[in-house]
């Protein structure tokens, strides 16, 4: 029986446990005029076409992560960033995602204050260092992807992504997985 004639009666959700990648794909939630990429198994993922673009950070599918995994996912957030940088900077990747050039502005996230100070922090490395900025009355961090696009190989975020990544290489984390059933 060929794939195509193949009938999948049920899909399945099943958690395993994988070494940590940030490669961007096109999530099969997107929509028309809304292209959601994911950034591997990380958890971390962006919706562009939106009137306002947003990302979205749930590693090992936690909205609220646990303290003793902090590091796990510190690394998972480094990998992605990384992976987000280098997606930026892929015209053709970005063209084959369906994603209009125009749409690559800010992007912005309502989360926890674990994450708005984390990637704060992170972006404060980088030169100039408002990259990213937290907003405390409405609970929401952005970043200004045109200027996070921008930053070359030398400076000192990219730098610091780069080394967690290599880092992390070997780092497994959990990942929830739809698997077609017959």
């Amino acid at each position: 029986m060929d794939k195509v004639d193949r009938v999948v009666t049920k899909l399945e959700m099943r958690t395993t446990e994988e070494q940590l990648d940030g490669t961007p794909y096109l999530s099969p939630y997107s929509y028309p005029m809304t292209q959601v990429v994911n950034f591997g198994n990380t958890g971390f993922n962006i919706s562009f076409g939106l009137e306002n673009n947003i990302f979205n950070f749930t590693p090992e599918g936690r909205i609220f992560p646990e303290k003793q995994n902090a590091a796990r996912y510190a690394s998972a957030l480094c990998v992605s960033l990384l992976e987000l940088h280098n997606f930026l900077n892929n015209p053709e990747k970005i063209r084959i995602f369906g994603i209009n050039e125009s749409e690559i502005t800010k992007v912005s996230a309502n989360t926890n204050p674990t994450l708005r100070n984390a990637i704060e922090e992170l972006f404060s490395k980088s030169i100039p260092p408002n990259i990213a900025s937290k907003n405390e009355n409405e609970k929401t961090v952005s970043i200004d992807l045109q200027s996070f696009k921008s930053l070359g190989k030398s400076d000192p975020l990219i730098k610091y992504l780069s080394r967690v990544s290599k880092r992390a290489k070997n780092t497994s984390i959990r990942h929830t997985r739809v698997i077609e059933c017959p």
